[in-house]
C-alpha cells in the first residue's frame, strides 16, 4: 500500500487572495473573519493535501449549521458542523470532538473554472477529512487556497470503525472498499466515482489523481459489475472503458438513449489495452449475458479499442441485438476491425430500422474513413431523420457553423459530417451535388476550398460577408435573445473560420508584388473585419499578420500589431524571431 510523508507545509496569505470572478467567498466565523478557498484547476490528491493539513481525521457529523454573512454576494454557503472523533491520522487533538468549517453547494451557481470543494456532511455519517486550524480553540477549516475535485477533502466513510495503524492513504482505500460491498446504492455509487478519479485512467488523466494504482482499481470494482442495483453495477463497468467516448461516468445512462457521444472514437495505446484485457473476458460474459440491456451495453462499450478474437467472435451476435441500444455500440467497435467485414457490415445496418443505428453507420464510415462506403454515405446523407427537420438540440445556425451535439438518430447530420472527415478528392462530387444543402453548404464550401480555394473565393466572400451581417443583426436584438448568446463575438466559429483560413492561405500563395490590386486589398479587409474585436483567444490575429510580414506590407502588419499588442504581442514576436530573414529582405 501507498505511503507518504507527512511534512508540514507554511500557510501564506497566496491562498486567501485568488477570488473566483463570479462570486467573493468571504464568510464570518462568529468573531473572526476566514476566507474560505479560491478555486483553482488542478487536483491535489491525498499526498499533497496531507502536507497542507494541520489535521486529518475521521469523524462522526454530530450536527451541521448554516452561518450567515448578508455582507458577501456568495456562491457557497458556510456551515459548521460539528464532528465526534473517532480516529486522528495526522495531527493532535485535545478533545474528542471539534467544530468543522466548510463550503457547501449553493445559493448561487458557480461560473468560473473548476469550482472550490464544498461538501454535505449528513449527521449521522461519518467522514475522512483533511482540515486547517484557525485562530479560534478547536475550530478547524477546510483546506485554503488548493483547487480540487468538488469533495476532495472530505470522503465518505462507511462506518463508525475506528482506523488504527493505518497511513493516510491505506485509510482511505479501506474505507472506499468497505463502501463498495455496501448495501446503499448512493454510497456504493460514492465510493467507484472515488476510486475511478483517485487513479490515472489510462490515457486520459486531467481529471485524474494518482492516488492509487488503476490495476487495485479495476480489481476491487470487479465484483461490483454485477450488483443487484442497476446504476451501481453500469457505473462500475464504465470504469473499464478505455476508449470510444471516454465518458467518465454516467449516472444518467439508465434512461436508455446510450453512453457513447456520436463518432466518439479514440485510437487507444497499446499499453492501456495490455491494462484492460485481464478483464476482457468477463466483459464480453457481461455483453453477451448480463439480464439487462444497460449492463450489455455498458460492457460493449468497455470493450472499445481491445481489438480482439474474442471480441470480434461475439460482434456478429451484438450487431443483430434486438436491443438498438446494443446493435449502435456493437457498430462502434467497428472501427477496431476495419476491412471487409466492418465494411459489408456497415453497408447492410445502412438499411437498419433504427435511425440510431443508421446515424452511427455514417460516424463510422467518416470517422474510419472507410473510402468503399462512400456510396452508402451518400445514401444515409438523404435520409429522410434530420433532412427536413433537425433533431433536438441541434439547432440550424450550429449545423450551418460545422457544430454537433451528441445527435444519435440524425441521419442527415451525421451523414454530412462524415463527408468532410474524407479527404477533398474523394467526397468532391458528393459535396458539389449537395452544396444547396442549408445546413452543410458552409461546411461543404470550406472543404472543397481546402486544398484550392481560388474556384471558390467568390462564395467564401459571400459566406463571410453573409455571417457578418448575421452577426451585427444579432448584437441589435436583446440582450437574452438566443441568437445574440451564440454570436456575439463569435464571427469565426467553427466552419466560418475554415472559410476563413481558405482565403488567408490562398492569398498566402499570391506573390507580394500583386498585393496591390483592389480586388487583394478587398480580400484582406475581409479578413480584419471578421476577426472579433480582442482576439485574445483565436488564431486569426497571428495568422494575419504572418500574412502581412511575409509579403512585406508594413502599413498592415502596424494596424495589426496596434490593434492585437496587448493579447497577441507574444505571438507577433515570437513569429518575428523565427523569421528574421524577413528584415534583411525588407533592407
Amino acid at each position: 500500500m501507498k505511503g507518504t510523508k507527512m511534512t508540514q507545509k507554511t500557510k501564506g496569505a497566496g491562498g486567501f487572495r485568488d477570488m473566483a470572478s463570479t462570486c467573493l467567498l468571504g464568510y464570518l466565523l462568529i468573531l473572526a473573519p476566514i476566507m474560505l478557498f479560491a478555486g483553482g484547476e488542478k487536483l491535489q490528491g491525498l499526498e499533497r493535501m496531507a502536507a497542507q493539513a494541520d489535521i486529518v481525521f475521521k469523524g462522526r457529523v454530530m450536527s451541521t449549521i448554516g452561518l450567515t454573512n448578508r455582507t458577501f454576494p456568495i456562491c457557497f454557503k458556510p456551515h459548521a458542523t460539528k464532528l465526534k472523533i473517532i480516529s486522528v491520522l495526522k495531527g493532535t487533538l485535545g478533545k474528542d470532538s471539534i467544530t468543522f468549517i466548510h463550503n457547501t453547494e449553493g445559493p448561487h451557481g458557480w461560473g468560473g473554472g473548476t469550482p472550490p470543494p464544498h461538501y454535505l456532511l449528513k449527521p449521522g455519517r461519518s467522514y475522512l477529512i483533511f482540515a486547517e486550524k484557525t485562530d479560534q480553540p478547536n475550530v478547524f477549516r477546510q483546506l485554503s487556497g488548493m483547487p480540487g475535485r468538488e469533495d476532495e477533502g472530505a470522503i465518505l466513510a462507511a462506518d463508525d470503525r475506528p482506523l488504527t495503524n493505518v497511513t493516510i492513504f491505506e485509510a482511505h482505500w479501506l474505507e472506499l472498499s468497505r463502501l463498495l460491498t455496501s448495501n446503499v446504492p448512493d454510497d456504493a455509487l460514492h465510493a467507484i466515482i472515488k476510486l475511478n478519479f483517485m487513479s490515472k485512467r489510462c490515457g486520459y488523466n486531467s481529471s485524474h489523481t494518482d492516488d492509487f494504482s488503476r490495476e487495485n482499481v479495476l480489481d476491487v470494482k470487479r465484483p461490483v459489475m454485477t450488483n443487484a442495483d442497476e446504476k451501481v453495477a453500469v457505473e462500475a463497468i464504465n470504469c473499464f472503458q478505455i476508449g470510444g467516448g471516454l465518458i467518465e461516468h454516467t449516472l444518467d445512462y439508465i434512461s436508455g438513449t446510450g453512453i457513447i457521444g456520436a463518432g466518439m472514437h479514440a485510437k487507444t495505446d497499446s499499453n492501456c489495452v495490455s491494462q484492460l484485457r485481464p478483464y476482457s473476458d468477463l466483459l464480453i460474459s457481461v455483453a453477451s449475458g448480463a439480464s439487462t440491456v444497460p449492463r450489455r451495453v455498458a460492457a460493449v462499450a468497455a470493450l472499445s479499442g481491445i481489438g480482439s478474437s474474442s471480441v470480434s467472435n461475439a460482434l456478429p451476435r451484438w450487431l443483430s441485438d434486438s436491443s438498438e441500444d446494443m446493435r449502435v455500440e456493437a457498430v462502434r467497435l467497428l472501427l477496431d476491425f476495419p476491412g471487409q467485414f466492418a465494411e459489408e457490415t456497415l453497408n447492410k445496418l445502412a438499411s437498419d430500422k433504427s435511425a440510431s443505428v443508421r446515424s452511427v453507420v455514417a460516424d463510422i464510415i467518416g470517422t474510419g474513413q472507410f473510402v468503399r462506403d462512400l456510396p452508402v454515405l451518400e445514401k444515409l446523407f438523404s435520409d429522410p431523420i434530420g433532412l427536413t427537420a433537425l433533431v433536438p438540440p441541434l439547432k440550424m445556425d450550429q449545423l450551418q457553423a460545422g457544430e454537433r451535439w451528441n445527435n444519435t438518430g440524425d441521419v442527415h447530420t451525421s451523414a454530412g459530417m462524415a463527408l468532410i472527415q474524407f479527404k477533398t478528392g474523394q467526397v468532391e462530387k458528393i459535396l458539389r451535388k449537395n452544396l444547396s444543402d442549408a445546413g452543410f453548404h458552409v461546411s461543404f464550401i470550406a472543404k472543397l476550398a481546402e486544398d484550392d480555394a481560388k474556384p471558390w473565393l467568390d462564395q467564401l466572400q459571400q459566406i463571410l460577408e453573409v455571417r457578418f451581417k448575421h452577426v451585427q443583426d444579432a448584437i441589435r436584438d436583446e440582450p437574452l435573445d438566443y441568437k445574440r448568446s451564440r454570436v456575439d463575438d463569435e464571427l469565426l466559429t467553427g466552419a466560418y473560420g475554415k472559410c476563413w483560413e481558405a482565403i488567408r492561405h490562398y492569398l498566402m500563395t499570391i506573390p507580394a508584388k500583386d498585393f496591390s490590386s483592389d480586388e487583394m486589398n478587398r480580400y484582406m479587409d475581409l479578413l480584419e473585419k471578421m476577426i472579433q474585436k480582442d482576439g485574445s483567444w483565436r488564431n486569426e490575429p497571428a495568422a494575419l499578420y504572418e500574412l502581412y510580414r511575409s509579403k512585406g506590407l508594413a502599413e498592415r502588419t502596424k494596424k495589426i500589431r496596434v490593434r492585437y499588442e496587448k493579447s497577441q504581442g507574444w505571438r507577433f514576436d515570437q513569429f518575428d524571431r523565427q523569421h528574421a530573414e524577413l528584415d534583411v529582405e525588407a533592407q
